[in-house]
């Protein structure tokens, strides 16, 4: 009766609630993009308040954060830092049980030196390179890109912490509904102990618009003091491109070669793109990924620790759950900052082994505040039932500090 439930309550709100913001299937706030200027000054500030609520098979959650931000900037340098807080309740229907944690603290906090050819920025920080898989994180440490002719090299390297890293403490929907008790990988508890190293250097074809348009070298590296990570020693190196094909389709194949304690291994990312652009400037945005490895050690697996994939809202696969695949859709109505999202989330297993989920979301901006709307199915031997069914409402409200004239 529930499932029908569900599913009658998505259709009404698909049908009647078009005042629905972009879904929020990942992490992180989207203050950042919502400061406004504070008087005649170098200041920046804002501040968002989130509210979600929904039920998952026999559970049911509530989520509540506020962050606030603020920044300075002259000329070629920026200070900008961000904190706030987090709290989460989720009561299991089937076992009378209620779980629950709420959190304060700093989600970003750097320097930023940035012109045309340079940019460095120093503190906790979302890092992410110039691939497409080996990091995408939040870690204290540094970022420095430089661009020349038609290069760019990027060196970063940080320590992963619990405090405020993507799968740690201020995550959103990872410890909301964590049913699956899926493993949240290797975070640190203080400085040190969880750190990684990467470069990439890009080479960027600009002369072309059909063939290979930019190609890669990739050097990653994950070190610290502990034990766990000594024992993984993880290195990768691969190469990496993005090939513009017939009719706008633009493909982005990465390769790379992982050496660990008998975790010897090759992982293959691939990734395809096609915009539809309609009357009114309304598209149609398809995307498809894939991820396999291949064996070098016997039974040796992809152990890098923070590429977090978070593939589907629930299930979140990583490259250790490989052969796996995502495929979305998404149209989107600019004129009226509407659009709708089907997305398909899956391990290449049998069918009764393997970890899935489908995601249907819709959205619409109005002015400072957004809502999301994510209804879902999720299919997993891990579940009582093998499958369940996800409904999630969520309200973002940007609060701008009063201008002056």
């Amino acid at each position: 009766m529930k499932k029908q439930i569900i599913l009658i309550l998505f259709s009404v709100c698909v049908v009647f609630v078009p005042k629905v913001a972009k879904s929020q299937w990942n992490c992180p706030s989207l203050l950042g993009e919502y400061t406004q200027p504070i008087g005649q000054s170098n200041f920046k500030a804002g501040l968002e308040i989130i509210g979600s609520a929904g039920l998952l098979d026999d559970n049911y959650y509530g989520f509540v954060s506020t962050f606030g931000a603020l920044s300075y900037k002259i000329n070629h340098h920026t200070f900008y830092v961000e904190g706030g807080f987090k709290g989460w309740k989720r009561y299991d229907e089937s076992e009378d049980k209620t779980f629950g944690n709420n959190h304060a603290g700093f989600r970003e906090a750097y320097y930023q030196y940035m012109n045309k050819q340079l940019s460095l920025r120093v503190g906790i920080q979302t890092m992410t390179m110039g691939d497409y898989y080996l990091v995408n994180d939040r870690a204290l440490g540094f970022n420095l890109g430089w661009s020349f002719s038609n290069f760019k090299l990027q060196v970063a390297s940080g320590s992963v912490m619990k405090q405020f890293s993507r799968n740690g403490l201020f995550c959103n929907v990872g410890y909301v509904y964590d049913i699956l008790e899926r493993d949240r990988g290797l975070m640190g508890n203080g400085f040190g102990q969880m750190n990684f190293a990467s470069t990439t250097l890009t080479y960027n074809n600009k002369n072309i618009t059909t063939g290979l348009r930019s190609v890669g070298l990739a050097l990653y590296d994950e070190f610290g003091s502990r034990q766990e990570i000594k024992d993984t020693n993880v290195v990768m190196g691969g190469v990496y491109g993005l090939i513009s094909l017939p009719f706008g389709i633009n493909l982005m194949p990465e390769v790379l070669y992982q050496n660990a304690k008998n975790n010897n291994a090759l992982l293959y990312s691939i990734g395809l793109r096609k915009i539809f652009m309609f009357e009114n400037n309304t598209r149609l945005d398809c995307q498809a990924r894939a991820i396999a490895t291949t064996a070098i050690d016997d039974k040796a697996m992809i152990r890098n620790s923070f590429s977090n994939l978070f593939l589907g809202d629930v299930i979140r696969l990583e490259a250790k759950d490989e052969p796996l695949i995502q495929a979305s859709t998404r149209y989107s109505i600019p004129r009226y900052s509407l659009h709708f999202k089907l997305q398909y989330t899956s391990q290449l297993k049998d069918y009764d082994e393997a970890l899935s989920e489908v995601d249907l979301s819709c959205g619409k901006r109005i002015n400072n505040l957004q809502l999301s709307l994510i209804g879902g199915y999720i299919k997993s031997q891990q579940l009582e039932n093998k499958d369940c069914y996800l409904l999630r409402l969520e309200a973002r409200l940007y609060l701008y500090p009063p201008k002056t004239r």
